[in-house]
C-alpha cells in the first residue's frame, strides 16, 4: 500500500505508459494548489511559475524512486528549491523596475564618441612653406589617432600627404595590433565599471525598501564598500587610453621617439599641448 493517492497515481503511471497523462495531471493540479497555500505567490506569479515549470513534471515522475517516503515529499523538496529561484529572480526584476524611474541612475552625462560623424578636415589648399614638415607631422598625428581611423579619414590624409596608401595602412594596422591588449583592459575596466555603477543604485533602492533595521545596516556597508570599487576604477578608466604611445610610433616609423613628441606638440600647438598635460 502506498502512503498517498498521488504516490499510488504516479507509480502507476511509471509502470502504465498510458497512464502517465493522467499522473502528469494529477501533480500538476497538485503544485498549482501547493503554490497558493504553501508558497504564497499571487494568481499572476503562480501562473507564471506554473507554465515554465510544468515541462518538468513528467521527467520528476519518472525519476522517482518509491523508497518508503511519499511522492509529495520529493515534489515538495524540489519545488520549493524552483520557488525560491523564482522569487529571488521576481525581486531582482522588481527593483530594476524601479529603477527604471529612479531618476539620479538616469542623471548621467555622455559625451559623443570621438568621429561619430565623419567630417571632411579642413585642410589649407595651398601647402606651407615648410610642406614637408607640416606632412610629417601630420602623419604622426594621424597615427596617434589610428584607432579612430576610418575609411574617409584613411584617404582624406593619404591625399593630402601624397603617401603610400598601403604603407601607411601597414603603419596603421601595427599600432592597432600593439594597443589591442591595453583596449581589452580598457573593455574590462568598463565593464567592471558598469556592474559596480548599476549594483551602487540597486543597493539604495534596497535600503529603500528594507524595513529591518539589521539589513538596512548590512546595506549601508556593502553600499559602502562599492562606492569605493566604484571611485577607484573610475580614477582607472580616467587614465587609461588606446591610442598609441609615442614611444610605439616611434618603433613602427623606425625614426627617433623625440620626432614624434615635438611634431605632435608643434601640430597640436602649444596651448593644447599644455592642457593635455596639465589634464
Amino acid at each position: 500500500m502506498y502512503a498517498s493517492q498521488l504516490t499510488a497515481i504516479v507509480m502507476e503511471g511509471q509502470r502504465d505508459p498510458s497512464q502517465i497523462q493522467k499522473a502528469e495531471w494529477t501533480v500538476a493540479c497538485w503544485i498549482y494548489k501547493e503554490l497558493n497555500r504553501k508558497f504564497q505567490l499571487d494568481p499572476d506569479e503562480a501562473s507564471n511559475f506554473f507554465c515554465d515549470f510544468y515541462p518538468k513534471i513528467r521527467k520528476l515522475i519518472m525519476q522517482f524512486e518509491n523508497r518508503g517516503y511519499a511522492f509529495e515529499a520529493y515534489l515538495y523538496t524540489t519545488l520549493r528549491w524552483q520557488v525560491l529561484s523564482y522569487k529571488k529572480k521576481l525581486g531582482r526584476e522588481r527593483l530594476e523596475r524601479q529603477l527604471f524611474t529612479f531618476e539620479p541612475f538616469w542623471d548621467v552625462h555622455q559625451e559623443e564618441p570621438l568621429y561619430s560623424e565623419y567630417t571632411p578636415p579642413q585642410l589649407p589648399k595651398e601647402p606651407y612653406n615648410s610642406f614637408t614638415t607640416f606632412r610629417k607631422r601630420l602623419i604622426y598625428v594621424a597615427l596617434r589617432e589610428s584607432e579612430y581611423l576610418d575609411h574617409n579619414l584613411i584617404e582624406a590624409i593619404v591625399q593630402y600627404t601624397h603617401i603610400d596608401r598601403r604603407w601607411f595602412l601597414n603603419c596603421v594596422m601595427a599600432l592597432r595590433r600593439k594597443v589591442e591588449d591595453r583596449k581589452q583592459r580598457l573593455e574590462r575596466a568598463r565593464l567592471y565599471h558598469n556592474t559596480c555603477f548599476y549594483r551602487y543604485y540597486i543597493i539604495q533602492l534596497q535600503i529603500q525598501n528594507c524595513n529591518s533595521p539589521d539589513q538596512t545596516r548590512l546595506y549601508h556597508r556593502e553600499l559602502l564598500k562599492v562606492r569605493r570599487r566604484l571611485h577607484r576604477v573610475s580614477l582607472q578608466l580616467q587614465k587609461m587610453h588606446v591610442h598609441p604611445t609615442n614611444r610605439e610610433i616611434a618603433e613602427v616609423l623606425n625614426i627617433p621617439k623625440g620626432s614624434i613628441d615635438s611634431g605632435i606638440y608643434y601640430v597640436l600647438g602649444k596651448d593644447s599641448y599644455e592642457q593635455q598635460s596639465a589634464a
